[in-house]
């Protein structure tokens, strides 16, 4: 499998490009120039872009190599950059033809603790060998049963008084790394100004918002929050205090479980 290949591969498994049409070069018109001098007015120039989010770089200055085969220890790194996943800091080695100091070490050591590849015999990963189009498959086929999510949510449409309200609850919750989305919007029917402010509650994490708003008004509010329950029966809250006068309208809780993410605070 060459580099073009594998980055329309992943491109496409991944939706980062909107397109019907894989092989249509139209699609792509408005991307010239592109990122690399070797990639120019081809079908699959959009998917070579993804060297913006850091996957690809250049085996030159302004060079890449759209034909060269991707070794199997890029190929991972690769995926896990990809997937924006935090890795931590390389532990050992986890085969033994990796070096501790190998670049590709820890893409390498976390494919294999999250069972993406267990290498190739022996304790070996046979990191210089080819990745074919069949084991690509693979690595891929393995990867999309890692990062999965479900979604929760709970919606309330009228108008609640804020004094020191619980304005909605996301009940029953499993154990797992979420992220929060709630929102909400402070409507002030009062002939002066009001202020309020709500808070997301995620077990030890949140995230508030405070706002004035003007006489007879309105005034969105959104809230995101990432925590990782270890037990299951959690909830979460949005909280609300302010001045009377000031009610949360259209409230809403959702609940995105992210496996293999890692919630690092704040």
């Amino acid at each position: 499998m060459n580099r073009e290949l594998q980055a329309v591969f992943i491109a496409a498994g991944m939706n980062f490009e909107d397109v019907t049409d894989l092989w249509d070069q139209t699609e792509f018109a408005g991307l010239q120039p592109g990122p690399f001098d070797s990639v120019r007015m081809h079908g699959r120039h959009a998917y070579l872009q993804r060297e913006e989010h850091s996957a690809f770089t250049a085996e030159g200055e302004t060079l890449v190599s759209k034909s060269r085969i991707r070794r199997r220890t890029v190929f991972v790194s690769i995926l896990a950059v990809i997937l924006i996943v935090p890795i931590a800091a390389y532990g050992g080695s986890v085969f033994d033809d990796v070096a501790d100091t190998d670049a590709h070490a820890t893409g390498i050591e976390w494919m294999k603790s999250v069972g993406v590849t267990a290498g190739c015999g022996n304790n070996n990963y046979c990191p210089d060998r080819d990745v074919t189009r069949a084991e690509m498959a693979t690595f891929m086929y393995r990867l999309s049963s890692v990062v999965d999510s479900d979604g929760y949510s709970v919606f309330h449409d009228a108008a609640v008084a804020i004094p020191g309200a619980t304005i909605l609850t996301l009940a029953n919750i499993p154990a797992g790394s979420y992220v929060f989305i709630g929102k909400t919007t402070f409507n002030n029917a009062t002939a002066s100004s009001s202020s309020a402010s709500c808070k997301l509650m995620a077990g030890a994490q949140f995230d508030q918002v405070r706002a004035t708003v003007a006489p007879h008004n309105w005034v969105p509010a959104s809230f995101t929050v990432v925590n990782t329950f270890t037990t299951n029966g959690n909830s979460v809250t949005l909280e609300c205090v302010g001045f009377s006068g000031v009610t949360a309208n259209d409230t809403k809780i959702t609940a995105i479980e992210v496996n293999a993410l890692a919630n690092t605070g704040g």
